[in-house]
């Protein structure tokens, strides 16, 4: 009943090799093996998830709740495809819409809270837009090798 990420395996694998995780870069995932040996488990960072075209585009959970953020483009193609052109929205995009759900209480999301549980919101929103900005930050431009790419 745990939720788990994909970035979850690094540190995950590193603590079962008896290694740990590299030092010189920012790993967002946490060690899972607690949770294997049915112990205690501690996430260190919010699940985040950023995908530029879908709707929502981003979406954090930390424990029961589930902060989802959208971004105004008007322009934005609902394709799968990267594209070099892409890579300047990705760059700047900042959500400007918040929901929040219980998830315990409300899994399929049909109730937001966002007004009801005002302080919530607000810190699960500055968590968003911190982790955002650190994961587009720390992303690399990929204008060069998309435009490169002959499908």
């Amino acid at each position: 009943s745990t939720p788990v990420g994909v970035v979850d395996m690094l540190p995950t694998l590193c603590a079962v090799a008896g290694t740990s995780p590299p030092k010189d870069r920012v790993i967002d995932g946490t060690d899972i093996t607690p949770l294997l040996a049915d112990k205690p488990f501690t996430r260190n960072t919010p699940l985040y998830w950023f995908f530029y075209r879908a709707d929502p585009q981003l979406a954090m959970r930390d424990g029961d709740w589930m902060l989802i953020g959208r971004i105004d483009d008007p322009n934005e193609k609902r394709t799968h495809w990267l594209s070099a052109e892409d890579m300047p929205f990705i760059k700047s995009s900042a959500p400007t819409q918040f929901e929040l759900y219980n998830l315990r209480q409300d899994r399929e999301q049909r109730r937001d809270l966002a007004a009801v549980e005002d302080e919530r919101r607000a810190t699960m929103r500055a968590a968003l837009l911190t982790l955002h900005a650190d994961v587009v930050k720390e992303g690399d431009d990929w204008s060069e090798v998309i435009a490169g790419y002959v499908r």
